[in-house]
């Protein structure tokens, strides 16, 4: 019995810090093997040795595992809010030329920016960007629990010296980060004869995404000082391989039309509509420092085979040790497909909408010389993104009165027990990955900018306000009456509101043939949102009309 005990605790301390342990190789810093001490009071201690599954319920009911299993690990499952390429204010051709630029014959406009946008703190529910909101790592009656088995672990290993109170204060601040770059390619038509007036444009972005957990410089070095640091190569092998999401590739494209409601010399206003087509191609994952894989979203849940507990074999060659390090690893990676494996694109949800532009002279408001050169314009939209299917995660309703109608010291019911807590040990770790059928309803969008421009040159100011309504779940593919189980508001990505403020120069240089170019040089950042994290974009652009 002396095994399985040690075997029980290794287990244990692995998936109660897989989250915060930074390598695979770090299971090795807790060699309860090699350790004099606790070999002494193994071999010391008069252990009833038999191998039956009622000695493992024993030995997790003595070190209060089974009433840490009560406890959800989860508290939501919802992936986080992240903005569309084609909906930030950064596309928009209004901030580096008005249409006064453009020569009477120009028909044509085609443009690229490079940009690189970053959310250095994502938002995991409602306005808090700490993980603390999503795992139930500070939940009181959790770390309670936790408290008691650290306890019972140091009863049997007196060196053993984490801290859960220290090490869950330590990452509850750990966030995600997200940071696209790339280019927007964008034309804008106008059609030709009698329908000249009506503009055709379409954009598309090819680009890099990455996600990755992030934490500050100070808390990684309490981190570090609490749970021991690793070789530098090793750490940065393991951030790949399961801390770090990439890919590559093209975006959704987005194609639009528009035509002159009234228009003057200096007035214009427009209503058009526009469509999104989920054009979103992934070429490679994993690009960041040459990757073998990417982390991509997993939809298997392993389970530990407990049984390995009591194979004398299992334990002697290591078999135990190598499955529970791989399952741990299997969680985390779980974990991480779901937070940072998000889609190029919209998902390949197909999206239809309305648009309005405005354009008017600011002298028209303010009756002064210097005004004439100023324009104000507006764009407001809104757009209904069309319902699919979707795998998403969802964690089961808390079982834990299934615990208190179970007698752990049947031994009559060892085999019932066994496999309950098996199961349930997985339930903890591995929502429940189902396909769904995602609504993400309605967004809605206003841009205002104040624009000056003379002498071939130019600037803008203004303000960008976008909001997306909370989604619906329907249509869980569960087995049969399941879905009454399931957590579903949790797995739902909340209401989003962003505002921003943004500002760009740009000058104007006349080429041949009628050609104008217009380059630009754009930055915005943003200062209220809801449901969303904050984030900046700085974007050069260049683009010509002829």
């Amino acid at each position: 019995m002396n095994e399985i005990k040690k075997i029980a605790c290794f287990f244990f301390i692995s998936l109660s810090y897989f989250s915060i342990r930074s390598s695979d190789e770090s299971f090795t810093e807790y060699d309860f093997f090699n350790d004099p001490i606790t070999n002494a009071f193994v071999e010391q201690t008069d252990w009833h040795i038999t191998r039956e599954k009622q000695d493992i319920i024993d030995t997790l009911d003595d070190l209060k595992i089974i009433d840490l299993l009560k406890e959800d690990f989860f508290l939501n499952t919802n992936p986080l809010n992240s903005r569309s390429l084609l909906d930030n204010p950064f596309s928009l051709l209004q901030h580096c030329y008005y249409s006064s630029h453009i020569p009477e014959t120009a028909q044509h406009n085609y443009g690229l920016h490079f940009f690189f946008n970053q959310m250095t703190r994502m938002v995991f529910r409602k306005d808090s960007t700490g993980i603390e909101s999503y795992l139930a790592i500070r939940q009181k009656d959790f770390l309670e629990k936790l408290r008691v088995v650290t306890n019972q672990i140091e009863k049997i290993i007196p060196n053993f010296d984490i801290n859960p109170d220290r090490v869950t204060f330590l990452i509850r601040n750990l966030t995600v980060q997200e940071r696209r770059t790339g280019f927007m390619f964008y034309g804008k038509h106008t059609l030709p004869g009698p329908l000249h007036e009506i503009t055709i444009s379409w954009k598309m972005p090819f680009y890099l995404l990455e996600r990755n957990y992030f934490t500050t410089d100070k808390e990684r070095a309490a981190l570090e000082a609490e749970l021991g640091a690793l070789e530098e190569e090793d750490q940065i092998d393991f951030e790949d391989e399961h801390l770090v999401a990439t890919k590559l590739g093209f975006g959704d494209a987005r194609i639009s039309i528009d035509a002159p409601m009234t228009r003057s010399q200096r007035w214009a206003f427009n209503l058009g509509g526009f469509i999104d087509i989920p054009t979103a191609l992934t070429f490679t994952r994993g690009v960041i420092r040459g990757t073998r894989r990417g982390l991509k979203k997993v939809t298997c849940r392993p389970r530990f085979n407990l049984e390995l507990l009591l194979d004398d074999n299992a334990l002697a060659n290591n078999t135990a040790e190598t499955a529970a390090t791989e399952f741990v690893l299997a969680a985390l990676d779980h974990f991480g497909g779901n937070l940072l494996d998000t889609p190029l694109g919209n998902g390949g949800h197909v999206g239809i909408g309305a648009i309005m532009y405005s354009k008017m002279p600011l002298d028209f408001i303010i009756r002064r010389s210097w005004a004439h050169n100023f324009r104000i314009k507006s764009r407001y939209s809104i757009q209904y993104l069309f319902p699919k299917r979707e795998t998403r995660c969802y964690i089961a309703c808390n079982n834990a009165h299934e615990f208190d109608k179970r007698n752990f010291e049947d031994t009559n019911r060892s085999d019932d027990n066994f496999n309950f807590l098996a199961a349930t040990l997985t339930n903890r770790l591995f929502p429940f990955a189902f396909n769904t059928t995602v609504h993400p309803n309605i967004i809605v969008r206003s841009t205002t900018s104040l624009l000056y421009k003379a002498h071939g040159r130019g600037f803008s100011i203004g303000t960008d306000g976008w909001a997306r309504t909370k989604e619906s779940l329907r249509n869980i593919q569960t087995p049969k009456n399941f879905e009454k189980t399931l957590e579903v508001i949790k797995a739902r990505r909340p209401f989003a509101y962003q505002s921003k403020l943004f500002a760009s120069i740009f000058f104007r240089r006349d080429g041949t043939n009628h050609k104008v170019w217009n380059f630009c040089l754009y930055v915005d950042k943003t200062f209220a949102s809801t449901g969303i994290g904050e984030d900046f974009v700085l974007s050069f652009q260049v683009n010509c009309n002829f």
